[in-house]
């Protein structure tokens, strides 16, 4: 091509870069009035159009000659494949970003679980992010990958425009946007974000190292290979951060965490006829994979601490299964669990050994959750309402400010949650005894009663978040 040819074919480049940029970023703009968002989404899609108007005014001068060089030519081409393949990789975030206003996302719950993550330590600026997936499952964008494209593309179109600090990034399944209780998968998914930002990983390295050592004899290390020893390490890796969000996620929402674990994984359902584990309907649960830990061993390291956090005693005369399900679960051992590749035992082996590390990281994070006698510090007002909230909720009332003891009281946000989450789960019987259709079988109707206890809860938890606020 001559000088005027590569002209005319960076010019339509250019603009067709244009428009891509334009088209994408328009759901961007936001309007005052609805929908709304949370301030974090709101952050996201303000950063996103501006730098979509950074990009259009860069694009505007580009190129700036009739006779383009060939080396001008290479030039302008790379910084046009940079810009289009960032705008591509923003492209995945936008929609689902503009999807999730506060009529779609579990806006309660998540004001709530930005409040606990900000009394861990370092966290008192994280906020996040919440946007929707089609995705059947709930996860989090790594820190480095968003903010790495944002960032380049920044350099080039924009160097004093700066990706809004500490800003983590969440989905959750669309068509499960208008759920709370299962919602509170979003605390592992938090947990990620804290994980990757805190560093975590590199103050238990150490013990994983030490682990994989103890738990491979040297004649077995001797009989591994080179990708193998680099593998399983990493294995160990991914393990330890699945279970440090686990635990996390306990600290953060208390059992209803589990109980969300619990229905998401349908893990009630491997429950036999008589109330134990059934070792058939469960094989698929007492097996690792190769990025997460086995499902059971999950289950049993949170109910484990539920027991050290003084929630068990407090929970385990609910007459719910998923109750009856971590209570077969604190009886699991080591020996059930199976990583069904050569030296999958092994690889356990030095996991079970990086456990305590684990803990300990999780638990120094979240030592202003707890009190003196190193116990959740919502426990024992747990202890002293759960009743209350679960009587109001029997009739219909919702538990934002309870008479109690001949005064009213606001509840801590976490105790509601909980004691609704455990009456949604063994009380709406009771609560369909009291309706005008008391037939506990029609699950149309359970349904209905069922949402109505979320809404509720929602309610309540959205009138404890606002000062000197009272509902019924």
């Amino acid at each position: 091509m001559n000088g005027d040819e590569r002209s005319r074919a960076l010019l339509h480049d250019t603009a067709a870069c244009y428009r891509f940029v334009k088209s994408t970023s328009a759901a961007c703009k936001l309007s005052s009035g609805f929908p709304s968002y949370l301030e974090p989404t709101k952050k996201l899609l303000e950063h996103i159009l501006e730098l979509s108007v950074c990009t259009q005014t860069f694009l505007s001068d580009f190129p700036s000659t009739n006779q383009v060089e060939p080396d001008e030519y290479r030039r302008h081409r790379q910084l046009l494949h940079l810009i289009r393949e960032t705008w591509k990789s923003l492209h995945f975030y936008v929609q689902p970003a503009v999807d999730a206003d506060t009529l779609n996302v579990p806006t309660a719950l998540v004001k709530l679980l930005t409040d606990r993550v900000q009394l861990v330590g370092k966290c008192k600026s994280l906020e996040f992010a919440v946007i929707h997936t089609d995705k059947l499952n709930y996860f989090q964008f790594p820190p480095g990958d968003f903010e790495k494209n944002v960032i380049d593309l920044g350099e080039v179109v924009a160097p004093r425009l700066k990706f809004p600090p500490n800003l983590g990034l969440v989905a959750l399944p669309h068509s499960q946007a208008q759920h709370l209780f299962l919602n509170g998968l979003l605390a592992h998914e938090i947990g990620h974000f804290v994980f990757a930002r805190l560093n975590c990983l590199d103050r238990i390295k150490e013990a994983i190292s030490e682990g994989f050592r103890a738990a491979f004899a040297p004649t077995a290390i001797v009989g591994l290979n080179a990708r193998e020893l680099k593998q399983y390490p990493e294995v160990l890796q991914d393990w330890a951060e699945e279970l440090f969000c686990d635990l996390f996620g306990v600290y953060l929402l208390g059992p209803s965490f589990v109980l969300s674990s619990i229905e998401f994984f349908d893990l009630s359902g491997t429950l036999a006829a008589d109330g134990s584990i059934d070792e058939i309907a469960a094989r698929s649960h007492f097996k690792f994979e190769w990025d997460h830990p086995a499902r059971l061993f999950r289950l049993w390291r949170q109910s484990a601490l539920l027991e050290t956090l003084g929630w068990w005693d407090e929970i385990s005369k609910n007459k719910s299964h998923h109750i009856r399900l971590i209570d077969e679960c604190r009886k699991l051992r080591r020996e059930a669990f199976s990583f069904e590749i050569p030296c999958g035992s092994n690889i356990i082996d030095a996991f079970f050994k990086t456990i305590e590390s684990i803990e300990d990281e999780v638990a120094r994070l979240t030592n202003k959750l707890r009190n003196r006698k190193r116990q959740a510090r919502e426990v024992e007002e747990f202890a002293e309402l759960r009743d209350v909230i679960s009587t109001y909720l029997g009739h219909a009332v919702v538990p934002s400010t309870l008479y109690v003891r001949n005064e009213f009281k606001k509840p801590n946000a976490i105790v509601v949650l909980n004691a609704a989450h455990l009456f949604y789960l063994s009380g709406i019987e009771g609560l369909m005894n009291n309706s005008d259709k008391p037939d506990p079988t029609d699950i149309m109707q359970r349904d209905i009663w069922m949402e109505r206890v979320e809404n509720w809860t929602t309610k309540a938890l959205e009138n404890i978040a606002l000062p000197n606020v009272g509902g019924a």
